[in-house]
């Protein structure tokens, strides 16, 4: 259950994929005479009306930061996502959307931890009602198959939703809550575009003055790549590819969140050793899961990938020794992110 989770939050656009692209010219006038192109015309509409109601991961996030005042609580995604934004640097993006996944799974768990289960509830409630909405608005219309499809995926993700909120399992619940969400939106792909590009681009000049005209060398290299990502939406917006233009906006702007987070009230020294401390000892009882996990005669893949979580969680702690609290965290990191993988790949 967790693999096709972590599938699915993996098509709703947390990494660009280069050979992504988007139906032709989804945006068009429909045909009066073409039921199916109606129908598709009317969920549309009905989801930009409705806009407000579908929950966001960034959504989430960002009160749940300032609210919780609690940043230990989401240091495992912020080391996941520089860790996903060097591989980009580095034009490794299948690594990139690994470590991405993995930052998007870590704040999902945050925010729950941080808010109570309450949340669950209210981000599946809030999907649901547009979903239903939706359903009724094209009750007995024929659809075209890619219609049928995406309404078909939030049904299955609504229904899986509500089996963890049973279960208890509030994260996997809000996980499942926001890709349908994800999806209800691609129902009027040029209104994601356009939203997409505008949040990125009100993230991309908060990063560039917060920057300054001499950023660092680090700072201005992600700012570089914040910028090309942006352009690149706005031209897949032109060329009506919506769907690629949403994710190319999206990486623009976790690119320049990261940037703010950088230069925005910096941690102290004695906030990196806290949080070093607390991601080394997250990252053993990851790793520990997963050796478990994988059994006492685990596959040749599986027993190398555990090695190099091991390898990488003793350079964490060498390195915590040596107070260079920010490798460690980077170490740390990777020996989660391997460890994640390992346990997506066993089904656990």
């Amino acid at each position: 259950m967790l693999l096709k989770r972590a599938i699915r939050l993996l098509a709703a656009g947390l990494v660009l994929a280069a050979c992504e692209s988007s139906p032709t010219n989804p945006g068009a006038e429909p045909d009066p005479t073409d039921e199916a192109s109606l129908a598709a015309q009317t969920l549309s509409d009905l989801v930009q009306n409705q806009w407000a109601q579908l929950p966001s991961l960034d959504d989430l996030e960002e009160p749940a930061r300032a609210q919780l005042n609690n940043p230990l609580l989401f240091d495992e995604a912020d080391a996941m996502r520089s860790l996903a934004l060097s591989a980009m640097t580095e034009g490794d993006m299948t690594l990139a959307s690994s470590y991405a996944l993995a930052a998007d799974e870590a704040v999902v768990q945050a925010t729950v931890a941080g808010s109570g289960s309450g949340l669950a509830r209210s981000v599946v409630a809030d999907v649901e009602a547009v979903f239903e909405s939706l359903a009724a608005a094209i009750e007995g219309l024929r659809l075209s198959p890619e219609t049928a499809a995406t309404m078909n995926e939030i049904r299955g993700l609504l229904s899986e939703a509500q089996t963890h909120l049973a279960a208890g399992n509030d994260a996997a619940a809000v996980s499942d809550g926001l890709a349908a969400a994800d999806r209800a939106r691609d129902l009027s792909p040029k209104q994601h575009a356009r939203l997409a590009i505008a949040r990125a681009k009100a993230w991309f000049n908060r990063a560039t003055r917060a920057a300054g005209p001499n950023p660092p060398d680090e700072i201005a290299e992600v700012l570089r790549h914040a910028g090309e990502h942006l352009e690149a939406a706005v031209r897949a917006f032109e060329a009506e590819k919506y769907r690629l233009a949403v994710r190319a906006a999206r990486i623009s702007a976790a690119h320049s969140r990261w940037v703010l987070r950088q230069l925005v009230d910096p941690p102290t020294t004695d906030q990196l050793e806290a949080r070093a401390r607390a991601l080394i000892q997250s990252a053993d009882g990851w790793l520990a899961r997963a050796v478990e996990a994988a059994g006492s005669e685990p596959g040749e893949d599986i027993a190398k990938a555990l090695r190099i979580a091991e390898e990488q969680l003793a350079l964490a702690v060498r390195s915590f020794e040596a107070e260079e609290y920010k490798l460690a965290i980077r170490h740390a990191a990777q020996t989660i992110a391997i460890a994640r993988r390992v346990l997506r790949a066993l089904g656990d």
